[in-house]
């Protein structure tokens, strides 16, 4: 599972927690756009790897139509360092999603995997705690 690539199914009117710890990260859960209040967590669907290979080779092609047409340009104003700057662009953008996808998938089951643990804590533990500590206070 470790290798596996998970993509977001989107909600309208929602979107994704941005990290606190990992600039530019993005958590699992989602927030609610008018309130910004947490309203769920994200769903995720495993990525083909072929279908994944396949947009990446529409994607290079895309990007292959691109560099061409701007050395074309680029021969015309003599300018070269475009090409460097679009190839790593375009590089970061897939990393970035990735880690993104992987950080959300990671996020969401951390939550699903806690919520048990920390409601038993909370009836267990915290209730009857607060309990007895107003108990004393009753006058």
């Amino acid at each position: 599972m470790g290798d596996d690539l998970y993509k977001l199914i989107p909600e309208e009117g929602k979107h994704l927690a941005e990290s606190r710890n990992t600039k530019g990260a993005y958590r699992g859960v989602y927030l609610d756009d008018e309130t910004n209040k947490p309203s769920g967590a994200g769903e995720f669907v495993k990525v083909n790897p072929e279908e994944l290979n396949n947009e990446a080779a529409v994607q290079a092609n895309s990007n292959e139509e691109t560099v061409q047409k701007n050395n074309t340009i680029d021969a015309e104003q003599g300018n070269n360092d475009t090409n460097a700057v679009q190839d790593t662009k375009a590089s970061s953008d897939v990393n970035g999603y990735v880690a993104i996808a992987t950080a959300m998938f990671g996020l969401g089951i951390l939550v699903a995997n806690a919520y048990p643990h920390a409601k038993k804590w909370v009836k267990e533990t915290a209730v009857p705690s607060a309990k007895s500590l107003f108990s004393i206070w009753k006058v």
